[in-house]
This record gives C-alpha cells, sequence and structure tokens, in this order.
C-alpha cells in the first residue's frame, strides 16, 4: 500500500490488522521513521498480519527497488494499492504544482506498476487496486472539445499526451475545467488515473496473468 503511513492507506493498514486474516503487509512511504512510528502501532493490534515500512516515493522511480528487497525469495505481490498521491487545492495552482500532480497521481503510479511487471512480481491473478475519486470524471472539462479529447484517449501515449498538455494549459494561464469544479486540478488527475485503470486492465501483461 503506497503513501501507507498516513491518511487513506493508514486506514486501510488498520483494517486489515484488525481483520485478523495471516498476511504480510507493506506499508510504502517516503519517510520510513514516520512509516516504523505507525506499524508499531499495528503490532498491538494482532500477531497475524504483519506490517513491514518500504521506502517508496512515487516521484523517484529508484526507490522502487526497495519493494523488491523486501520481499522473500520467490515471493510475489497479491495485491497493490495505489494510494499515494497529491493533493493542491483550489481553483488555480501553479504549474509547477500541476506538474507534481500530474507526476506523482499518473505517471508515478504509471511507472511503479511497470517496474512490478516488468520485473514478474505480480502473483497469477493477483490484484491492482488504484485509489481514485467519483468526482475525477468527465464532467469536469470546461468545453467539449477537451472532454471529447479526454474521453477518447484509449492507449497510454494518447493519456501521456494529455497529461502532458494539462500541464502545458496550466502553465500558459489555461483552465481546462468547469467554474464549479471541487479542487479542479486535482480532479483532472484522478480523471486520467481512472482511464488507465480502464487501459492497464486490457494491457496482455495483465490478462495473461488473469489479473
Amino acid at each position: 500500500i503506497t503513501g501507507g503511513n498516513r491518511g487513506l492507506g493508514k486506514g486501510l493498514i488498520a483494517n486489515l490488522v484488525k481483520s485478523g486474516h495471516k498476511s504480510r503487509v507493506l506499508m510504502g512511504c517516503r519517510d520510513t521513521n514516520k512509516g516504523k512510528e505507525a506499524a508499531e502501532g499495528f503490532k498491538a493490534d494482532n500477531d497475524s498480519t504483519k506490517v513491514d515500512v518500504v521506502n517508496i516515493d512515487i516521484k523517484e522511480a529508484s526507490t522502487f527497488a526497495n519493494l523488491k528487497k523486501q520481499l522473500d525469495k520467490n515471493a510475489k505481490l497479491s495485491v497493490l494499492v495505489n494510494n499515494a498521491g497529491v493533493l493542491y487545492p483550489g481553483l488555480k495552482v501553479e504549474a509547477a504544482k500541476a506538474r507534481e500532480m500530474v507526476n506523482v497521481n499518473y505517471f508515478g503510479t504509471k511507472s511503479l506498476v511497470d517496474f512490478l511487471l516488468e520485473n514478474d512480481l505480480f502473483e497469477d491473478e493477483s490484484k491492482i487496486i488504484n485509489m481514485s475519486t467519483m468526482v475525477g470524471n468527465s464532467a469536469i472539462f470546461a468545453n467539449d472539445e477537451i472532454k471529447q479529447r479526454a474521453e477518447q484517449a484509449n492507449t497510454i501515449d494518447e493519456l501521456d499526451k494529455l497529461a502532458n498538455d494539462f500541464v502545458k494549459a496550466v502553465e500558459n494561464g489555461k483552465n481546462w475545467f468547469a467554474k464549479n469544479a471541487i479542487h479542479p486540478n486535482y480532479n483532472i488527475t484522478k480523471y486520467i488515473i481512472t482511464k488507465y485503470t480502464a487501459i492497464l486492465a486490457k494491457d496482455s501483461r495483465i490478462t495473461d496473468k488473469s489479473m
């Protein structure tokens, strides 16, 4: 579970521990000290669920190898929860913040999945859960042209271009979103991750393992 030391990620781990299911949970987090502190709080709940901390920064692909090192020999993941994300609130954000949201909420998540698939670290019939939001839908877009383009993005290349063009629009002071939107820039990145999830489900690397 990425972003596992606080918020929703921590809550997911807490529920897994409370369930008493015999399993091992890897808590992905940028700050391992905070992760270890959070993990200590779970030890008293039961002895069946083991929680280990692994240093993963979604923005830094070099940290993904830490996950591979944490797995026991020949062990693989049965579930990946892509929970880590960045939200900058408000109707307007700086271009640098828009880029960070895109890099974390989409590109970083995609890179982690690619790394795990390329290194054959998923069990057959395993699950990938990408955290999104109900307001990250096509109604967020301000005009029909952008909305149609977003809805018709059915390949990773098209989605990558959509994400990069969104950041360019922010840089140029152009809004892609409707005026009544809540946290619109964040929601656009979540729309992209929702589309990515649908595209990923048809990827042969996924279907060949019945994921």
